[in-house]
């Protein structure tokens, strides 16, 4: 269902920015300083709101990993689906929604999880049986299932991961995704009463050609 504009490949651009920082992060110590999401600090440096998420673990590449991964997948597709505009207003939106949902319950967040979970939940509104291989063969709406799940059980065992961060994110992105498909129905139902309009008006035309028009 083509309806928004093509895709310029921006989720991967943002994914290559993810390890550039990365890398950067080892050489430049005081980006986790200025650009980490900090619960004491959000007022003074209201830019950590979104910054956060360019930042990830030192001790465990598996985190960026995994995230790099998971953008360039679902973003890619998400983007391909809304354009590039939309695809940037939700990734920022879902990171800023659940970094700030995050900070009630966390002294600091890092990471790009909220926004990828952000698009995945939009994916599971617009495309559920989509297949997504996690070991085996599975439509999305059931690995979203599951990975809500797994957050959820995360939350009553403390670890080193912002679970409610990843959650806020996820029903953050399926409002947007019910939203999103609902604008897309109603564009449907218009496109096609628009053309039954105008297949009646050209039979209509060509029935008063043939009586009122002789050659």
């Amino acid at each position: 269902m083509k309806i928004f504009r093509k895709s310029n490949a921006i989720a991967i651009k943002i994914s290559f920015a993810l390890i550039i920082i990365y890398a950067l992060s080892f050489l430049i110590p005081i980006l986790y300083e200025e650009l980490s999401l900090i619960s004491f600090s959000i007022i003074k440096k209201p830019w950590t709101i979104f910054t956060y998420a360019f930042l990830h673990s030192k001790s465990d590449v598996s985190h960026l990993f995994y995230n790099v991964f998971a953008l360039s997948l679902f973003g890619s597709i998400l983007e391909k689906i809304v354009g590039s505009k939309r695809f940037l207003l939700i990734f920022f939106s879902s990171i800023i929604f659940s970094g700030i949902g995050g900070v009630l319950f966390y002294n600091a967040i890092i990471g790009a999880s909220g926004g990828i979970m952000g698009i995945i939940g939009v994916l599971t509104i617009l495309k559920p049986k989509m297949i997504v291989w996690v070991g085996a063969p599975l439509p999305l709406i059931l690995v979203s299932f599951l990975w809500i799940l797994g957050d959820f059980i995360g939350i009553f065992y403390p670890e080193n991961i912002a679970h409610i961060s990843h959650l806020l994110g996820m029903f953050y992105g399926l409002l947007i995704g019910f939203f999103i498909k609902r604008r897309m129905k109603k564009f449907e139902k218009k496109k096609e009463a628009r053309k039954e309009y105008e297949k009646i008006s050209e039979k209509e035309i060509e029935e008063w050609e043939e009586k009122w028009i002789k050659f």
